[in-house]
């Protein structure tokens, strides 16, 4: 958000200027273009989630998008939104002039160093989970992924039922509790199909994504393709690594985007039993048809992705 990232220390003197509830311990791997921090509310020790973003319109907005779906959703599949709160720059000079110019004069030169700008706070509940290498070896257990994926399409059939589309479903964005039920986050990119909602995305930019688990259709920007079939193909993208132990279409990281697409172009992908020749056939099948190149060729809606899983759940108890 800044020339130099907001550290712990600085964040919690903001937070105690500002007599701010909140006080920050650990920075934590950046979301989006938001720095986040892992914090507690100080009256309550309630930990929680707090995220700064750098005051630009357009990043705000989404962030404001991203509020309203959670208040929306009210659902355990997400977390709860907990508190915003706009920094401005008149905060920050006030902040500044706090600091005794004599007695504290290194400290008020780091801070001007950073040059630090108006920016947005917000906080969001903090969910305990283990981590995607701690489950993995659990997940590839048939009985467990079809659970898993019957929540994770509850959860999605919450946000489709409200014309959003997540648009960036990956392992990150995915908290996995301890009894493997999953809660989605980082709605920052999410797009709304209802009507009169603007994409805040210009026309002309690549549509945001992961492409390690991005939809052909965001790869090649075919924005008009978009839709909740977009987030179908993720989701079939992570069944498929969890079972194969490798992307479908290969690795961007390895092979690069271009030679992604050229495999996804061409539809080569190898069938999952190459990999694992013990999953259960029907299982396979609903894999694939997530992760089919054309969108019209994946499912037409989450009851009826939740009905195979129910009657694949049944097969492999």
């Amino acid at each position: 958000m800044n020339e130099k990232s907001m550290d712990v220390n600085t964040i919690n003197e903001i937070l105690e200027f500002l007599e701010i509830d909140l006080r920050s311990s650990e920075r934590l791997p950046c979301s989006g273009q938001r720095e986040v921090f892992l914090a507690e509310q100080i009256s309550t020790s309630q930990k929680c989630i707090l995220k700064i973003c750098s005051y630009v319109p357009v990043r705000v907005a989404r962030i404001q998008r991203e509020i309203r779906i959670l208040k929306n959703l009210d659902s355990d599949y997400f977390p709860d939104f907990l508190y915003q709160s706009f920094i401005t720059d008149q905060m920050l000079e006030d902040f500044y002039d706090n600091f005794d110019p004599r007695s504290n004069k290194q400290r008020v030169e780091e801070l001007r160093s950073m040059r630090l700008k108006a920016f947005l706070l917000t906080v969001e509940e903090y969910i305990e989970h283990i981590s995607w290498a701690d489950c993995i070896g659990e997940l590839k257990k048939e009985q467990n992924l079809v659970n898993f994926l019957i929540h994770i399409f509850k959860a999605l059939s919450l946000l489709w039922s409200l014309k959003i589309v997540h648009r960036d479903l990956k392992p990150e964005n995915i908290l996995v509790k301890e009894d493997f039920r999953p809660v989605i986050i980082d709605l920052g990119i999410a797009k709304s199909f209802r009507d009169g909602t603007m994409d805040l995305t210009h026309y002309a930019f690549q549509t945001p994504c992961t492409p390690r688990y991005a939809a052909p259709e965001q790869l090649t920007n075919s924005k008009t393709e978009i839709t909740y079939k977009t987030d179908q193909f993720s989701v079939g993208v992570i069944a498929y690594t969890i079972l194969a132990g490798r992307f479908p279409y290969g690795d961007e990281l390895e092979i690069g985007v271009e030679r992604v697409v050229g495999n996804l172009v061409a539809g080569r992908v190898e069938d999952l039993k190459k990999y694992n020749d013990t999953i259960n056939d029907k299982l396979a099948s609903l894999i694939h048809k997530l992760i089919q190149i054309k969108p019209y060729k994946r499912f037409r809606n989450a009851d009826t992705i939740l009905q195979k899983l129910y009657e694949i759940k049944g097969a492999v108890a």
